[in-house]
């Protein structure tokens, strides 16, 4: 729920004249689903996303991800520091749902903060100015010819939707007899064939 909550909540800035950035703006594309979709539990987001989540579901999944994460990095100061809490107890190794338990305390009462703060409907945002922005030098680099012809096999295999797994590893068995040891030819190789 954190990895796509926190995609979701840095998926709307807004970048003004004067270099500043908003963060935090509500996703539109998300409204409906947070309102009028179907109910998910806390709990229930807390153990992640499974398959057998509906669309609608998975809709919910992201904007209720969306709001948790906004509500602990500026909805609540009570609950600031408890995201970080939650992380280093999953770095710690401990069970998402009890990660949560030891940094959220009791899941239920969350809960209905959370639902009561999506009800507020006048959610707060945070503007960092531009003299707080610091770019990094951005590099491009080419894809390998081994890379450019497994790149479409690749995306097929990340987000395929019940396509047969074997012709899809066969054709990047072929593309890796081409271009053998090239690296992202062969991290794909490897995930065609678990899937097959």
């Amino acid at each position: 729920w954190y990895v796509e909550g926190f995609a979701e909540f840095f998926s709307t800035p807004k970048f003004d004249r004067d270099g500043s950035v908003w963060f935090g703006r509500p996703p539109q594309f998300r409204a409906y689903g947070l309102f009028n979709g179907p109910r998910v539990p806390l709990d229930v987001l807390l153990e992640g996303m499974h398959d057998k989540m509906t669309s609608q579901q998975r809709d919910v999944f992201y904007g209720r991800g969306w709001l948790l994460t906004h509500y602990l990095l500026l909805g609540s100061p009570a609950r600031e520091a408890q995201l970080d809490k939650y992380v280093e107890a999953l770095s710690a190794g401990h069970a998402p749902l009890d990660a949560a338990h030891l940094a959220f305390g009791d899941i239920k009462r969350l809960d209905r903060e959370l639902d009561s703060y999506r009800s507020k409907g006048l959610l707060s945002f945070k503007v960092t100015p531009a003299n707080m922005h610091v770019a990094g030098e951005i590099q491009v680099t080419p894809l390998t010819s081994g890379a450019a012809q497994v790149i479409i096999a690749r995306s097929k295999i990340k987000y395929r939707q019940n396509q047969p797994a074997e012709p899809l590893a066969a054709q990047v068995r072929e593309i890796e007899r081409r271009f053998p040891g090239d690296e992202l030819v062969e991290r794909t190789l490897a995930e065609a064939e678990l899937n097959a």
